[in-house]
């Protein structure tokens, strides 16, 4: 069992509708990868927002495990470390706290 802890920061936080959940997997081998598909499937609206400007056949190619690619709308942090490595090269552990916002803009 792998108990996660997901923080939902600004526009990401709109769409959920809460500042974070705990979720419980029972798969082993648990990715960023897992958790991004197990949210769109919990927050359909989220699936707008991580895959704008992909062609709809790499997003159902991604969420099926056939391919992998960075996510760049959406930022990921683990246990407060930002994270650049495509979704399923990155690996959760039990108790992880990962945070998701949105890039910062402006200048």
């Amino acid at each position: 069992m792998y108990n996660v802890i997901i923080i939902f920061f600004a526009g990401i936080r709109e769409i959920t509708q809460t500042k974070e959940i705990r979720v419980e997997f029972e798969q082993g081998d648990l990715t960023l990868q897992d958790i991004i598909i197990y949210l769109i499937e919990k927050y359909k609206k989220l699936r707008e927002i991580l895959f704008k400007g992909v062609p709809s056949s790499q997003v159902e190619a991604y969420l099926g495990k056939k391919i992998d690619f960075q996510i760049t709308q959406v930022k990921f942090a683990i246990n407060r470390k930002i994270t650049t490595q495509s979704s399923q090269k990155v690996t959760i552990s039990d108790g992880d706290v990962i945070a998701m916002f949105l890039p910062l803009i402006g200048g």
